[in-house]
């Protein structure tokens, strides 16, 4: 509630600015003027039109498209949490690419990247997600033969794979190739059908290697990679990008503790 000194204020600034008196002081108080009645009526339609483009407007900023890319294996992740997803927030749709490369954010309009490796460069937003074990595994059948032998033949992801602009942890094959790699992938489903296939060792996510049974693991040796969310700078702030990444969020850090890290 406003006492009447405001009121009158108010009232004072309104006339000035349309140029006319529109309200009668007396003894009775403030009462519009006779004749009047059609501009209040126009002001109070264009106050709800206003209201009404206001609400349109958010609803189109709020809404829309996502465009995530990520590695096929986090990808199929996401699959039991999107109807949650959906249900929380209908007018956001993610439009989700598996990458066998890594896309550039800014010039292919991707809005966000969740990756095994952090930018070295570039204005992109980015934070550390959840931290991914991986190990050396071989199919059991060839799990005795890899131990007595001096050399182990090495099933890995492609070269053409890696990034310049990107810190690895788990590559030092871009130093120079090595002679006992037989065969190298794209992705690492393909990857993992290879290794249980007997055709050499793989380093494999151990979340991953542990669901099959026919895997072992090699040696004791073992590599954490931090995996990234990696955000285009100017899209950071649309709130529909800022929803997807708290989904993002939220469950590759549930995954961190349920299956990444689980013994």
């Amino acid at each position: 509630n406003m006492d009447i000194s405001t009121v009158r204020r108010k009232i004072q600034a309104l006339e000035s600015n349309v140029g006319m008196a529109l309200f009668v002081r007396d003894t009775r108080g403030i009462t519009l003027r006779p004749g009047q009645e059609e501009l209040v009526a126009a002001a109070l339609e264009m106050e709800v039109s206003a209201e009404r483009f206001q609400h349109q407007s958010l609803g189109i900023q709020r809404g829309g498209i996502v465009r995530l890319t990520m590695l096929d294996l986090f990808a199929s992740m996401l699959i039991d949490k999107l109807e949650a997803f959906r249900s929380e927030s209908p007018e956001i749709v993610l439009d989700i690419t598996t990458e066998s490369y890594f896309v550039d954010l800014e010039s292919e309009g991707v809005d966000i990247a969740i990756r095994l490796a952090r930018p070295m460069r570039g204005t992109a937003g980015m934070r550390k997600i959840a931290e991914i074990p991986f190990a050396r595994y071989v199919s059991k059948s060839k799990l005795d033969h890899y131990k007595a032998a001096k050399g182990v033949e090495i099933v890995s992801l492609a070269s053409d794979f890696w990034h310049r602009d990107h810190e690895f942890k788990l590559v030092d094959e871009r130093r120079g190739a090595p002679d006992n790699v037989v065969a190298r992938v794209d992705n690492y489903p393909l990857l993992l059908q290879l290794c249980e296939a007997g055709m050499g060792a793989a380093l494999l996510p151990c979340f991953m290697a542990r669901s099959r049974p026919n895997l072992a693991r090699l040696d004791a040796k073992a590599v954490t990679a931090d995996l990234w969310l990696i955000v285009r700078r100017d899209q950071s702030r649309a709130w529909r990008t800022r929803r997807a990444i708290e989904f993002l969020v939220q469950t590759f850090g549930t995954l961190d503790k349920s299956v990444f890290n689980s013994l």
